[in-house]
């Protein structure tokens, strides 16, 4: 995966607070990014390490949200993943992999919310992803000269 950190919300972001809400580190602005129309670009967000709450019954919630405003006083939610359970938010999980969506404002964020048990532990990395790295082998996709 290649990444661009200007292009990333949340960089190994602690998952490690309390019942309730945190937005992402930062906040994409798609104008100053030169993101716009034209090419599909991914969002993704990717557990870095495994989430962990008390008494292991805590779940995730993330949203990927815009607005036209940088605050996010009015944010719409794009993408809301509901409530996954913590036995499901490992290293590696992605629980938003698509594309940008059309109705896309200005700022783009995500935004966390632990239920149910306060989180202990985990990571989590997310934003835009202009390209995609797969490592596969030539000879065996059958590309060989």
């Amino acid at each position: 995966m290649i990444l661009d950190k200007d292009l990333l919300c949340s960089d190994d972001q602690t998952l490690a607070f309390n019942v309730g809400n945190v937005a992402s580190s930062n906040v994409i602005d798609l104008a100053k990014a030169g993101v716009g129309r034209g090419e599909p670009i991914k969002v993704f967000c990717q557990m870095t390490a495994d989430f962990d709450s008390t008494g292991d019954t805590g779940t995730l919630q993330v949203k990927l949200q815009t607005d036209s405003d940088e605050a996010f006083g009015s944010a719409v939610n794009l993408v809301d993943t509901g409530a996954l359970a913590q036995a499901t938010c490992v290293k590696g999980y992605r629980p938003i992999d698509i594309y940008l969506p059309n109705n896309v404002k200005r700022y783009v964020r995500f935004y966390y919310t632990v239920g149910t048990a306060n989180g202990t532990g985990g990571t989590i990395t997310a934003g835009l992803q202009l390209d995609q790295q797969t490592n596969e082998d030539p000879v065996a996709l059958g590309l060989t000269s």
